[in-house]
């Protein structure tokens, strides 16, 4: 299904158990999906021609109620003053983040309040969420160009398609292209037998960035 031209689509119907088996034979007794595709017209050559283009905007964090630098903050403060964190849990494969190193600081009085409430202070105005959405995260947009060729004698017909979709992902640092190239041909021997050819050729390139979860 992948590799049909979605433009190419004319019709799609279901056929099921009895129907389905007598054409397909006894693997399609569950149920088979046609799906019709255009085929070539006789007459002179018809060009056809679209090209759409669609965006959407970056995900909405908001509704996933993380947590703000602030709260992220006053809550290794409970952790700290509660003990329920503590500098031996951590070493050189889980490393201390800066805002707790500093808790512990000031709770082993290695530093006073007020130097401990100014770091944290030029820490708390930072909004990781925003920057990780900034960094990590843009408008997809899609680009679908379809270009196709058609016509034919009342013995020969032809169609020649190229369907090419690009998209920019959310996600910086993923893309997707695919390309379809389509060629249908239709010759009638007479009015009870003609031949029918279909070639599909199909190009997909995927390239994944590496987008880190937040909670990392």
């Amino acid at each position: 299904i992948n590799s049909i031209n979605p433009n190419d689509i004319i019709s799609v119907s279901v056929l099921r158990d009895a129907a389905a088996a007598s054409i397909y034979g006894v693997q399609a007794s569950n149920g088979v999906i046609v799906i019709e595709t255009r085929r070539g017209k006789s007459g002179k050559p018809t060009f056809t021609f679209r090209n759409t283009f669609a965006f959407d905007s970056k995900p909405d964090f908001d509704y996933m109620r993380y947590l703000d630098t602030k709260e992220f903050i006053d809550l290794q403060r409970d952790m700290v003053s509660t003990g329920g964190d503590d500098r031996y849990f951590y070493s050189d494969y889980n490393p201390i983040d800066q805002v707790t190193s500093i808790l512990f600081d000031l709770k082993d009085g290695l530093i006073d309040n007020k130097l401990a409430e100014e770091k944290i202070g030029a820490i708390a105005s930072y909004n990781n969420l925003a920057e990780y959405k900034r960094l990590f995260y843009r408008r997809r947009l899609v680009n679908n160009i379809n270009f196709d060729i058609s016509g034919g004698t009342e013995k020969s017909t032809y169609l020649i398609g190229v369907n090419h979709i690009g998209e920019r992902a959310q996600k910086v640092g993923t893309d997707n292209k695919k390309t379809i190239l389509n060629v249908a041909n239709t010759y009638k021997f007479n009015k009870n037998i003609s031949f029918d050819f279909k070639g599909i050729y199909s190009n997909n390139r995927i390239k994944n960035g590496t987008t880190p979860d937040y909670s990392d």
